[in-house]
């Protein structure tokens, strides 16, 4: 493989050099004598030689140099066929960890082969894990510093430290990006540590995390060349390993939550789940102040993972979905009260569910509750609006469809109510809302029984609605919130008094 100037300043660290890089990242394409007073240079090439031949000071008298376009190593106190020897040393020991790479493709423990290759070779502590940070092929430096938190804290819970995988990230010059890419590349943590992240892909799907951090080894920008190197052999073992089960818990429910089908192999990572017994709540937490915030909610998702509660949680469009057991929702709830800014999310809530693949259905009702409510914010439950719901998409059949599916009763009624000057209409709402009591409808309608009795037997003349059949009842109810939504208040309120009145 080709190195660069970064990878030849590390190899060549171990002597007394000084560095002047400006960019260092470019391969270089093969080394070249200087010659003469004014060497001829051709682009793409490294050239060594004296420092005395470019510098003119005393200091390098007894330094070689190399330079490759605008970088320049010079490396003092040391003969020039030293310095060409361990550039050959070092284009050779590349060269075969290239190879030695490749070679692990075809090995039954391919990963965890080149996790090692790469840890021997950068001395930095390696990992490669799935996207739920569970890792499973990792090495540690032979030089390994005892006092590396994060790396003992990785070790010990067998998941990537969050301080590595959290957003947003940070690169060498400050500048702040929302993710990893599939490239990799040097990021630094709040705390000031390097580290290389970078996704694996597996027939064009992010499936999996590789990343190398900091020891007692400085990584550089040349380091990201080699761990190329290393992604490209670990996205052909994926590829090509079907059983290595590589996916992740965000794309399983979004996919879920799409509503298409997913394998009993995937699901069962759920349902073997400890601590996430049936049933189940789904739970969309949203930002109402700024729904589009995607480093917030990835801030949030953090926050959410270091629960001890067991529950599943992606981003999923603008909101968080959550999936808990309903026995531990009350204590989530209490949890992300403790996490977020009341004033800024609304949070709904499903029925509960004991079946995975109905997960698309319960996150439509969390949805639902959320949109019902979507001037306020709070904690809203999908079954205090499941029956307003109904009737909403009901009339949003259109009112040709929903005209067609009133009960005829209702039309009767209003058409002889405006010729007579009539209540009947109203009459036989309070009736039915009433459960057909006599004394309490014809107290709210402000009437004497004797009437009351007198305006149903004219209902039952003109319309024959059929009053002692539950099913055409309910029809009727149900018609007269499709005839007029408002109605629905009005039945709402008569319920909260049946409530009262109830011993």
């Amino acid at each position: 493989m080709r190195i660069c100037v970064w990878t030849l300043a590390t190899w060549m660290s171990k002597y007394d050099t000084r560095t002047y890089i400006l960019d260092g990242s470019t391969e270089i394409q093969g080394f070249r004598f200087f010659y003469d007073e004014l060497p001829h240079i051709v682009p793409g090439y490294a050239y060594i030689g004296y420092a005395s031949q470019i510098f003119d000071d005393e200091s390098c008298e007894n330094a070689a140099i190399i330079v490759h376009g605008h970088d320049m190593l010079i490396i003092f106190n040391q003969p020039l066929e030293l310095v060409l020897n361990e550039v050959l040393a070092a284009t050779d020991y590349y060269n075969s960890w290239e190879a030695s790479i490749i070679d692990a493709l075809h090995t039954e423990n391919g990963i965890e082969r080149i996790v090692k290759l790469c840890t021997e070779a950068l001395q930095c502590f390696v990992g490669v894990a799935d996207l739920d940070g569970t890792i499973f092929a990792m090495g540690t430096p032979s030089s390994c510093n005892a006092s590396e938190l994060a790396w003992r804290q990785t070790q010990n819970d067998g998941k990537v430290s969050l301080e590595l995988m959290s957003a947003p990230v940070l690169t060498p010059d400050g500048n702040i990006q929302t993710e990893w890419t599939d490239e990799p590349k040097l990021y630094r943590t709040v705390g000031g540590h390097a580290y290389i992240g970078s996704y694996l892909k597996a027939d064009n799907e992010i499936v999996a995390t590789f990343y190398i951090q900091e020891g007692e080894r400085k990584l550089t920008v040349g380091d990201c060349k080699l761990a190329a190197v290393v992604c490209d052999a670990l996205n052909k073992i994926i590829s090509s390993h079907s059983s290595l089960n590589l996916r992740s818990t965000a794309s399983i429910l979004s996919e879920l939550i799409q509503g298409q089908f997913v394998s009993d192999a995937h699901l069962m990572r759920f349902r073997s789940d400890q601590g996430m017994h049936a049933p189940l709540s789904a739970v969309v937490i949203r930002n109402i102040k700024s729904p589009a915030n995607r480093v917030m909610k990835r801030r949030l998702l953090g926050m959410l993972k270091e629960l001890t509660l067991p529950h599943r949680s992606l981003i999923y469009v603008d909101d968080i979905v959550v999936v808990i057991s309903q026995g531990n929702l009350q204590a989530f709830l209490n949890d992300v009260k403790m996490m977020i800014i009341p004033k800024y999310y609304s949070i709904g809530i499903s029925m509960p569910f004991t079946d995975w693949n109905a997960l698309r259905s319960r996150y439509l009702q969390a949805v639902f509750a959320l949109e019902w409510n979507s001037t306020t914010t709070g904690i809203f439950y999908a079954r205090d609006y499941a029956f307003q719901h109904l009737i909403r998409r009901m009339e949003e059949l259109g009112n040709e469809l929903e005209q067609a599916l009133v009960h005829p009763a209702l039309d009767i009624l209003r058409q002889y109510d405006s010729a007579n000057d009539a209540e009947l209409y109203r009459t036989l709402l309070v009736y039915l809302a009433n459960e057909r009591n006599s004394v309490k409808s014809a107290a709210e309608l402000y009437i004497h029984r004797n009437s009351l009795t007198n305006r149903i037997k004219k209902i039952e003349e003109l319309a024959s609605p059929g009053l002692d059949d539950s099913i055409e009842r309910l029809y009727i109810l149900i018609s007269y919130l499709l005839d007029n939504l408002d109605n629905l208040n009005y039945l709402n309120n008569n319920t909260e008094r049946y409530k009262k009145d109830s011993p």
